[in-house]
């Protein structure tokens, strides 16, 4: 591992932003100037090229003047390793996490600093834009999520409306700041052997611990969702195991902070729903080497679960695909499922094709 020391000075960085690079070297100079460009200064931004293949590595350096910028250089060992490194080089008070082919607002540290001079919480939290992008970075769609703002304990939690979207923010970790004594003292880390919805392992140790947490409403990251430039995917069916089990993680976060509502269940339901279908996007939409036949075997055995079954029986469908998963899977219409789903597949496919 190869890093470039800087000179800090006596004063300790409000916060250490780290960033874990591999392989955006069409997005990342974007995501290290939208940190530069901050309107609040005292900070120290340490970024880890995660083994890169591309030229990555080189528009990295072109920054390393700056003395608030530490770049490490390491084999590539996946994400969670990457954040790990960064973690262990902070000397941050709070530490905040980025991924590199995103960008934040000019005043998203000066917002969250704001409101930590009168009261140091354990963990902060802001709101976020989703952005759909299409293939020439055109902005096809931005969705403003947030929660309403306070300060809230343990003894004194939040009553919040629970839906999808507060689930979905609690999981993230880049809308976040932890402070990093609590992080280090509980030996808090990413899991190295997770690169796959890792953030809300990690998320749901910080709010064990963290005594307090305060949510802005502000929508200050700006979180990028481009579209596939490929179709070819390995399918995996452990997927949509690691897909349930991080719906529980989010559940226990919210059951941790005295937020067991009736509407929790319903949301539990929604999700688990909602992850059959992505089941099926990536059985069907994404191109792999499993037969019809094969893929309408998988898909029955996700949808005949006795979990699966009793969760369709809570989920309340919102529109016309919803009803749909709602009927098939409730009737464990597996076959019928799978023909909607090549259907819905092939169309994508051919307006991709044409577009």
């Amino acid at each position: 591992m190869n890093e470039s020391p800087k000179e800090r000075g006596a004063q300790m960085p409000k916060v250490s932003v780290i960033m874990p690079v591999y392989n955006v070297e069409q997005y990342v100079d974007q995501a290290i100037n939208s940190i530069l460009n901050q309107s609040f200064k005292n900070f120290e931004f340490i970024i880890i090229n995660d083994g890169s293949t591309d030229h990555s590595l080189e528009r990295i350096k072109k920054y390393q003047d700056d003395s608030r910028i530490t770049v490490i250089d390491k084999e590539n060992a996946g994400v969670s390793a990457a954040r790990n490194d960064g973690i262990k080089m902070a000397k941050g008070i709070y530490l905040s996490f980025m991924d590199s082919d995103d960008e934040v607002e000019p005043n998203f540290l000066a917002k969250m600093v704001e409101h930590t001079k009168n009261i140091q919480v354990d963990m902060l939290m802001c709101g976020y834009y989703v952005e759909h992008l299409d293939e020439k970075e055109g902005m096809t769609k931005q969705v403003p999520v947030r929660m309403r703002a306070g300060t809230f304990t343990k003894e004194h939690p939040p009553d919040w409306e629970v839906d999808a979207n507060s689930l979905a923010m609690l999981g993230y970790i880049w809308n976040k700041w932890y402070r990093r004594q609590v992080i280090i003292e509980n030996h808090i880390l990413f899991n190295e052997e997770m690169n796959f919805l890792e953030d809300i392992d990690f998320n749901a140790a910080a709010y064990k611990y963290a005594e307090d947490f305060l949510v802005l409403e502000n929508c200050l990251y700006h979180y990028k969702r481009r579209r596939r430039t490929t179709l070819v995917s390995t399918f995996r069916e452990e997927d949509f195991d690691m897909q349930l089990q991080s719906i529980l993680k989010r559940k226990s976060i919210l059951q941790e902070w005295g937020l067991e509502t009736p509407q929790l269940e319903q949301v539990v339901a929604y999700l688990h729903v909602h992850a059959v279908k992505g089941f099926c996007v990536n059985l069907f939409l994404n191109e792999n080497q499993l037969t019809f036949t094969q893929k309408c075997e998988y898909l029955n055995k996700v949808i005949e679960r006795p979990l699966t079954q009793e969760r369709v029986k809570l989920f309340i469908p919102q529109n016309i695909v919803d009803r749909i998963l709602k009927l098939t899977i409730g009737k464990k219409m597996g076959y019928a499922l799978a023909i909607i789903s090549t259907f819905y597949s092939t169309q994508r496919k051919v307006l991709k094709m044409k577009f």
